[in-house]
């Protein structure tokens, strides 16, 4: 039977700090499963999900990177005590979770000098499962393949980019995929603020965004305490400045592709690259910059936003999320104004269209591995990838996201095979701040492969980083729209009404690194420099002090061998190109 998903007006809230940039992502896969699927205990049987049960209980240990997971694992309700009944009952299955405080890479460098990492790596960087891989250390997938057909499907020939030079795959992707309805970068702006103007057109360049943000600023140099505004803030010395400009600019990762030729060049290289640095240092020259960005952490960042010291967010959207209306939404309670909320907007360079930005990308095979590593026997093997195949399944991705069904949590499957959601617990009314975190009632900590992430227990969406071409609700199915394209919720379409960039597929960008090649460290040469340069291009007294700053910025990153650096990147790309099409 096809289950039916039943929806009523949903509210979202969210908590959590570090998120990545497609949260909002509708993640319910919606599935075909026989009604027989579902005994009345509401357990499921897994011959129906393409995964077998062991008839023996199978312990799989997995290191799954730093983080705090203790408020996940103390919780007897909907954390870790659930899914571990569940996952035993049902899959036969247990597991040993090791999570390590510290830099993963050198957690993960020092279990591989002394033997003794466990028999899965989860959220691993590329780099570091080839030096596994390297050494020998990790299982031939390829031959497993077929015993994980749910993985594969939603994969695609996308899983070509994971094979070696000889067509063996020895690592999956935990990492892949974007939802295409929601901001990436983005030019935001206070919504009620914004409406004060009376302004006949939405801005559609950085040029136009920074004669808005004059307006606003002029119009509110001070917050309610006092305190003197500013446009923006940043907190890693103002590189959200450059990466949301070279979005705009159709740059990914510092790049500019010639469509036509295949050739890179490096924004630093670049026209545009010139015009990214005059406009922000514009922008500082003018004071819509507050002069203390270099020293803002995430916290003081949120905190300006919170309490009406920064007037827009020119960066990472979900920044003025957290400080803007969800702060405000639990601040104001009934007194909170729907029009008091920042709305994402997007825009393109000058001379450009919305289609040439890169403000909201997609990557399909991400940058987080998984391995099974020599440790794991062939018992244990079986048993992993079992449980790989049936987490990619449809119901398998709905249980990482909402936990278990039953009664106490926030979804149940009715006797009909619907499956319901208790509004109670799902619709925390935060005033229509559109986000949905049921803290506790999630399982995502479980995720091994397809949708892995740095998880930590920070109250973070579930909903994150679903392959977005198979098997999900769009987002627009969640949110009605109304016949103009226009969100029906008035809170929803403020916040996501004037985001109008697609997303691009930067999935042959993919470039990966061995840290022990030159190629590696003429990189960190040239980021570093790019780092260390970008607060004095900011900062520049003129406009003819920032451009010399420019081009001093790139006369020293080409004569570390930037050229050589773009050369690899466009090799790679061409690359990547070729294993995907096989």
């Amino acid at each position: 039977m096809r289950l039916k998903i039943i929806r009523k007006k949903e509210t979202w809230s969210m908590s959590g700090k570090r998120v990545a940039t497609s949260f909002l992502a509708a993640a319910m896969a919606v599935g075909t499963l026989s009604s027989a699927a579902f005994a009345e205990n509401g357990t499921v049987d897994p011959a129906d999900l393409n995964c077998e049960k062991p008839e023996e209980t199978i312990n799989i240990s997995v290191y799954a990177g730093e983080g705090d997971q203790e408020e996940f694992l103390a919780d007897e309700n909907g954390g870790k005590a659930v899914m571990d009944e569940w996952l035993l009952e049902n899959l036969n299955v247990t597991f040993d979770w090791q999570y390590m405080t510290g830099d993963m890479t050198e957690r993960l460098n020092l279990m591989l000098a002394d033997n003794s990492y466990p028999s899965v790596i989860t959220n691993m960087p590329d780099d570091m499962a080839e030096k596994f891989i390297a050494q020998g250390k990790a299982v031939d997938l390829t031959d497993y393949l077929d015993d994980m057909p749910n993985l594969t499907r939603r994969m695609g020939d996308y899983i070509n980019m994971l094979k070696d030079d000889e067509g063996h795959i020895y690592k999956l992707s935990t990492l892949w995929g974007e939802n295409p309805n929601v901001a990436g970068l983005d030019f935001g702006v206070r919504w009620d603020y914004y409406l004060e103007l009376g302004e006949e057109k939405m801005y559609e360049t950085p040029q136009e965004y920074i004669e808005v943000m004059k307006k606003i600023l002029a119009n509110h140099p001070t917050n309610d305490a006092g305190q003197t505004t500013y446009a923006f803030t940043s907190d890693n010395q103002g590189k959200s400045f450059l990466n949301a400009m070279l979005g705009a600019y159709g740059f990914v990762n510092g790049y500019k592709l010639d469509e036509e030729t295949g050739e890179f060049t490096h924004w630093l290289n670049t026209d545009e690259g010139l015009e990214i640095a005059k406009l922000v240092n514009q922008m500082y020259r003018e004071g819509l910059i507050d002069p203390d960005y270099q020293s803002v952490d995430y916290e003081t960042y949120i905190s300006k936003l919170a309490n009406g010291q920064v007037l827009g967010n020119f960066g990472t959207w979900w920044y003025a999320w957290v400080g803007g209306h969800q702060t405000w939404a639990v601040q104001e309670g009934d007194d909170y104004d729907k029009n008091k909320r920042f709305a994402n907007v997007s825009v393109h360079g000058e001379g450009m269209s919305m289609e040439d930005t890169s403000l909201l990308t997609s990557n399909y095979v991400g940058s987080y591995r998984m391995i099974i590593t020599d440790k794991a026997t062939e018992e244990e093997i079986q048993g992993i990838v079992k449980y790989l195949n049936w987490e990619a399944s449809e119901l398998g991705t709905f249980i990482m996201g909402f936990g278990a069904p039953r009664e106490e949590n926030v979804w149940k499957i009715d006797d009909d095979g619907t499956w319901l959601f208790d509004d109670e617990i799902m619709n925390v009314d935060t005033k229509d701040t559109t986000y949905h975190t049921v803290k506790n009632h999630y399982a995502c900590e479980y995720w091994v492969a397809i949708c892995g992430q740095w998880l930590k227990s920070d109250g973070r969406s579930v909903f994150d980083k679903i392959d977005p071409r198979v098997d999900r609700v769009s987002i627009y199915d969640y949110w009605p729209v109304n016949e103009d394209g226009s969100f029906a919720d008035e809170g929803i379409n403020i916040c996501w009404g004037n985001y109008t960039a697609p997303a691009k597929d930067t999935t042959m960008y993919q470039t990966t690194f061995n840290s022990r090649d030159m190629i590696a460290t003429i990189k960190q040469m040239v980021d570093d420099t790019i780092t260390s340069s970008w607060a004095e291009i900011i900062n520049s007294a003129s406009e003819e002090d920032c451009v010399a700053a420019f081009e001093a910025a790139r006369d020293n990153c080409n004569a570390m061998g930037l050229e050589e650096l773009t050369d690899y990147y466009e090799n790679s790309y061409k690359a990547n190109v070729e294993k995907y099409e096989g």
